[in-house]
């Protein structure tokens, strides 16, 4: 489906840097977005499984361990949470 708006728009942003997905946050709402955030790969799982995404945006590095980039946590939403989001790194 085509967007129009970000209106009523469900966005998971993860990012490990709090300025960062506070930013993308504050654009996003001010857009019409509802708008979650997870600063890991964890959280993230968690909270699309809650309330799947309709984009994610991730950052590549999230994990300063090198266990999880924002690409493996991205697959990880796909493999199990339904749907499959658009997604942007």
């Amino acid at each position: 489906a085509a967007w129009t708006s970000a209106e009523s728009l469900r966005v998971l942003c993860i990012d490990d840097d709090d300025r960062i997905t506070d930013a993308m946050r504050c654009l996003l709402e001010t857009w019409g977005a509802s708008v979650a955030v997870a600063a890991d790969h964890d959280i993230a799982i968690r909270l699309a499984r809650s309330t799947p995404p309709d984009v994610v945006i991730a950052d590549f590095s999230i994990d300063p361990r090198g266990h999880h980039t924002g690409l493996s946590t991205i697959a990880a939403i796909q493999d199990q949470c339904t749907g499959d989001p658009p997604r942007a790194v």
